[in-house]
């Protein structure tokens, strides 16, 4: 059983014990409560010395509490905004024929009191830790036929409140009893969105207690990630986030209105990294990334691109305190100014991401089990905007669930509170297994494989040229649903010239979206001259074969006995040995200074020199006519008949009268006859 309580501290004035949940026999029951000293109550029989979980009850927050029970080993678990907080090994209750009660005890027995609840689950099975964390701010899965119950308070008519589990639906509703429900709705913000947390620049600070998870000490050093959307800067250095304490500082990252600043603890000042010129640093949305390579250097990234590095070994401190928005207490002012603006998926991983890594998820919500990922703070939690009193846990939804502290926020209005900043994409069941992007020839060829797929719709092909701004070029569709390796391909046909960057966008059914990794395909300018040249000369060359191959046909066609027939024979096989020939020529032309530079719009000295080399070449290899062809469709130089646009009548021979040697008139002469 697992729900979201709101519970004044004065619900302990009375010195009484209190009741959230109740069902069973009294005296054997099964319940969720508190006691007058504050702790956490958990059935009649939770330990053999009775009901006290010893965990101290969260007051005048809201808090989610699920309690799972296992009737084979007798361990039930308690968890505390989706951590463990205690153990019992031997516990039972008796769930006799008492009705399910939210407030008071099975025999109405005991004290009422005033209290909230929210999304209220029961399964019909003990769920793990990641299960429960997974649906803690969002709707569970209706349909799944171990839910047996969910009221999410939203469905209520009257006194009715409204069972959305599809398993059971209208069987078990509830039913308000003292006022007939007219008293009894209230706003809630237990809910999902996609959310950031705005600081006002006063004392606001998020606070995390020590954790080591969070040193970026891995064994080749870690990183920090998150967005930041700075309302306002200035000269002075603004804390976004610092892990330091009494004992002194880690490390601390800092931004004023033209520099970041990293305070390593060692040496007494800031080491920076200028902003650059052109970058709008107040009221838009940047992800920054610093990667610690655990020696002497950081490099940061903005945006997912290279910004530069700044050097600097952290102090050797560990297990420090994590603040976001202030330094290392909540004293307004302390040390170095509080930061005014909005932040977003704080992410600690314990190894050095690499580029492509920061690309492919800074736009994702992550599921928290991602491989290094050691603390991840989204703020997806709450309304933006709207009242989100009694809402000040922060939630690290990595493996670590080290949870934080919101102190000193309004949680009302535009500032102070949680506020809208939707990312592009959440996580998709889809494994992608391998990307890999190569050039071939004058094309960029894209292959990837899938392990798994779930729901998958399609793959975006998009592509960039400065590594920033995609476009897409194509899609693929997806499998579906797959538990096998699927491979998938792309062609970019017209690449760019220099580099080419290349992203997946990998798409469900829903509309959910995540990124793949980026791949880069270079492909430099004077190559692809070259090959656009050689693609001229093939195409020239193709078009002789035709204007041949058609004289071969007809004279064949004409020829009425078989000694004309065996000639044609004879010839097709000549024909073939020239166009062999022919084919050898654009690998010849490409080695031609010349024929480059006339492509780049040489002068007339080069084109009357490359005139000269193509009569040459044609003349050697028996080639009617050579042709260098511009962009615009007219010839630049040729081996005979300068300027003659393509669509011209070409001039053929049907003969070359022969000439003695060295005489090059006659042989200019014998390739302009008809």
């Amino acid at each position: 059983v697992e729900l979201w309580a709101y519970v004044p501290r004065s619900a302990i004035n009375d010195g009484n014990a209190h009741q959230l949940i109740s069902e069973g026999t009294p005296g054997q029951a099964f319940y969720i409560g508190f006691d007058g000293t504050g702790t956490i109550l958990a059935g009649d029989n939770w330990q053999t010395t009775g009901s006290s979980t010893g965990v101290a009850m969260p007051f005048d927050t809201w808090t989610h509490i699920a309690m799972t029970f296992d009737d084979n080993s007798f361990i039930s678990n308690l968890y505390i905004n989706g951590t463990q907080a205690a153990q019992s090994t031997n516990f039972w209750f008796n769930g006799g024929a008492n009705d399910f009660t939210i407030g008071t005890s099975v025999d109405l027995s005991a004290p009422l009191f005033s209290a909230r609840i929210d999304n209220l689950a029961v399964y019909d099975y003990p769920r793990d830790q990641t299960s429960i964390k997974a649906d803690m701010f969002g709707t569970p899965d209706l349909s799944d036929p171990d839910l047996t119950l969910y009221w999410d308070m939203n469905t209520m008519d009257g006194s009715t409140i409204g069972n959305t589990a599809t398993n059971t639906l209208s069987s078990q509703n509830g039913m308000i009893i003292g006022d007939n429900g007219s008293n009894s709705y209230i706003s809630s913000p237990v809910q999902y969105n996609t959310n950031a947390l705005s600081f006002d620049g006063g004392n606001n600070q998020v606070f995390i207690s020590p954790n080591s998870a969070y040193d970026l000490s891995g064994a080749f050093g870690g990183t920090v990630e998150f967005w930041m959307n700075a309302a306002s800067l200035s000269s002075d250095f603004a804390t976004i986030l610092g892990d330091r304490g009494d004992d002194g500082t880690r490390y601390s990252i800092h931004i004023s209105s033209t520099q970041l600043g990293i305070d390593n603890g060692t040496d007494g000042a800031m080491t920076t990294l200028d902003l650059p010129d052109t970058l709008q640093a107040t009221g838009v949305w940047h992800h920054w990334a610093f990667v610690y390579n655990g020696a002497n250097q950081t490099t940061v990234y903005l945006n997912g691109v290279l910004l530069g590095t700044i050097a600097g070994t952290y102090n050797g401190l560990s297990g420090e305190q994590l603040t976001f928005g202030q330094a290392y207490d909540a004293t307004p002012g302390f040390n170095e100014t509080a930061f005014n603006g909005s932040i977003d998926e704080v992410r600690f991983w314990n190894y050095p991401r690499s580029p492509a890594d920061i690309l492919a998820n800074m736009g994702n919500t992550l599921s928290g089990t991602e491989t290094g990922l050691v603390g991840e703070f989204s703020f997806d939690e709450g309304v933006p905007g709207g009242n989100n009193t009694g809402l000040t846990t922060t939630l690290d939804n990595s493996v670590t669930a080290n949870n934080g502290t919101m102190q000193f926020f309004g949680l009302s209005g535009t500032t102070s509170n949680f506020t809208v900043h939707p990312l592009n994409a959440v996580p998709l069941p889809l494994t992608l297994s391998e990307f890999t992007a190569n050039r071939e020839d004058d094309e960029s060829y894209l292959q990837w494989q899938t392990a798994q797929e779930q729901n998958t719709r399609d793959f975006t092909i998009e592509r960039s040229t400065d590594g920033q701004n995609y476009t897409a070029i194509g899609t693929v569709d997806a499998a579906g649903n797959s538990t096998s390796v699927r491979t998938y391909s792309f062609i970019d046909r017209t690449p760019q010239p220099n580099a080419n960057y290349y992203r997946l966008k990998q798409s469900d059914i829903d509309g959910k979206f995540t990124y793949s990794p980026v791949r880069v395909v270079n492909f430099p300018v004077a190559g692809r001259r070259l090959i656009w040249a050689a693609g001229l000369a093939l195409l020239l060359l193709a078009l002789i074969a035709v204007a041949a191959f058609g004289w071969a046909r007809d004279h064949a066609r004409a020829a009425s006995d078989i000694s004309a027939q065996q000639q044609a024979r004879s010839a097709a096989s000549r024909l073939a040995g020239e166009l062999q020939k022919f084919r050898l020529l654009p690998l010849v032309l490409v080695e031609y200074p010349d024929a480059h530079a006339a492509l780049a719009g040489g002068d007339a000295a080069v084109v009357a020199r490359l005139n000269s080399k193509l009569e040459l070449l044609a003349d050697r290899t028996d080639a009617a006519v050579i042709y260098l062809i511009g962009r615009d469709g007219r010839t630049i130089p040729a081996s005979t008949i300068p300027n003659r646009p393509i669509g011209c009548a070409p001039c053929w021979r049907r003969s070359r009268p022969r000439s003695s040697p060295g005489s090059s008139a006659a042989r200019r002469r014998g390739r302009r006859s008809t």
